[in-house]
Parts: structure tokens; sequence; C-alpha cells
């Protein structure tokens, strides 16, 4: 699982989240470092069971929407010839700013400079009783979106609604309908990842967010979406429900698992993913140390998720 990927030059690289964005070199590694040990698959050879898969297949995800999925990704993968699979959030879709990434769009704001530490405090003292911490680096910040996160999600957007200048990008961050389009045509698969990106465990109406992201990508794709990942890896037994409810075949939680495959029959359709990042795998000047990458991919326990007694993630 990989969220963003962007160039060290690319002007968004100087302000993005650091941990959910992956330069582009270090990406071209580990998809050098992919195509040596494994068979990458795309989503398609997941419909036909466990026994249809070559040995050591290996699926490569993206999560939300970002345009650098289709401007910088998707190029680096056709160069191998390489399948993936992008869940996008349907919201994001030809939005000039990330609004449905207000946590984001936060990270963004600070490391350009744009938000006083005064500021943040007045929403930390807003959205509660305690003193705030300190706003010199992005641990006081991360604080506060976790904050934030506890709170019902229909609150967040009025606490924030005072930063709305300061949260204005110089940049566009996320896809526009005819790169969303582009993507299925040049091997990029595209699944749901909600319509609001809100945590699904934690909305009053999951069963219209999911049933609305698939209409609305289905309508720009002009054809059904199959498959969804939660956004924030948040679901509970209700949202898997409704996810099926809504037509989606395959569902894909953020659980850091490596998941059990059949030699015969249908694969489980609730499926865990490892995610990646950046400082996991670096020697802390950004260059991949195969070894690292190679224990984040083999140590996680082999597993089939329980459908029946899925907790609540947030």
């Amino acid at each position: 699982m990989f969220h963003r990927v962007l160039a060290r030059s690319d002007s968004r690289f100087a302000y993005c989240d650091p941990e959910y964005t992956i330069e582009a070199d270090l990406f071209e590694r580990c998809l050098d470092f992919f195509q040596k040990h494994y068979n990458v698959i795309g989503v398609e050879k997941l419909f036909g069971g466990g026994a249809g898969l070559p040995d050591h297949p290996l699926l490569i995800t993206f999560d939300d929407g970002w345009a650098d999925h289709e401007q910088v990704a998707l190029p680096l993968l056709a160069k191998r010839s390489l399948p993936a699979l992008a869940f996008i959030a349907a919201d994001a879709v030809d939005n000039p700013e990330p609004a449905p990434f207000w946590e984001t769009r936060l990270i963004h704001a600070f490391r350009r400079g744009a938000l006083s530490a005064d500021a943040l405090a007045d929403v930390w003292r807003a959205a509660g009783p305690d003193a705030p911490p300190s706003f010199s680096d992005l641990g006081g910040l991360r604080a506060l979106i976790g904050r934030l996160f506890a709170l019902d999600p229909q609150r967040v957007p009025g606490l924030l609604a005072p930063l709305g200048a300061a949260l204005a990008s110089p940049d566009r961050h996320l896809l526009t309908h005819a790169e969303l389009a582009s993507l299925p045509r040049r091997g990029m698969t595209v699944g749901a990842h909600g319509a609001s990106h809100r945590p699904l465990a934690r909305v009053p109406d999951a069963a219209g967010d999911l049933q609305r992201s698939q209409e609305e990508l289905t309508k720009r794709l002009s054809a059904r979406v199959r498959t969804m990942s939660f956004p924030h890896g948040s679901y509970d037994a209700k949202a898997i429900e409704e996810a099926r409810r809504a037509g989606y075949e395959l569902i894909f939680t953020s659980d850091r698992i490596l998941n059990a495959l059949p030699e015969q029959g249908p694969l489980q359709n609730l499926l865990g993913r490892v995610g990646l990042f950046e400082e996991e795998m670096t020697d802390g000047r950004g260059k991949l140390r195969p070894e690292l990458l190679a224990l984040w991919l083999w140590r996680p326990p082999i597993t089939r998720l329980d459908v029946r007694r899925a907790p609540a993630r947030a």
C-alpha cells in the first residue's frame, strides 16, 4: 500500500506529508525489488481464487486519489509493464483543494509556514479543555490531528473554518476527471475509497457514503467498481456488510498482514495490506535498504481477517 509518489524536484514535495509520501526514485527501487522477488499481479487475478495465482503474488495498491497516481506513479509502473490498483475517494476527483483530506491540508499549510502556533492552539482549545502542546514541529500538529479525529467527524469542518485562508493550496493535488479516466486505459485499475474519505466505522451513514462512491465512480468510468478500501483503515462489521451491499466484491483494509491464500476455492473477500513508508525502509538519507523492505514485506503474520468479529478500527 502506497499513498503519494512525488519527485524531489516537484514543488509539492517540499510541503507534502512526509509520512505518506515516497520519493519517485525510491519508488522505482521498490518496483525493482518487487520484480526480483515477486510476481506482480493485477487485481483481476484475485477474482479467480487462490488456485489461479502465481507463486509469490504481489498486488500494488494506492489510496486516496492524488494526481501523482497518474502523473508520477503510473509512468514508472508502465515503464515496467506493471499493473496496480488505485482506490479513489469520489469527492476528491476534480476538487481543486484536497478538502476531503483536512488532516493533509493542515500538514501542507504547516510545512508551508502558513499556520501560526497561536492559530493551532485556538483550534486545540476549541476541541477540548486541556492545554495545547508546542507546535514547533510536526509532532504537535499530529497530536492536534489525533485530537480532532477523536471527535464526531461532523464537528471538524467547523473547528477548522477559521483557518480557511491559510489552508488554501498553491498547487493542484487531486485527480481530475481526465486523469482518473486515463488510469484504467494505462494499466491501473480503479477501486473506491469511500466518497467523503471519512472513517466509515464512525460516520452516521456509512451505507450512503459507500453507495455514493460506487455511483460517482461508475458514472465517471462508465464501468462498475468492484473493489474498495476503507478510508483511514476505519471499519467494523457493519461497514463490511454495507460495502458488500453496495456491490464491492473485494474489500481491502489497512491491517498489516499477509493474506492466507487457499489452494482451491474462492479467495476471502476481506484482505489486509502491508503499508510501505519511506522512513521504515531507508537509511535515513532516503536510500533504499533492501533488507528493511524485505523485513516489512516478509515479517507480517499470514492470516485471514475474521469478517464476523471485525472490530471497529479508527
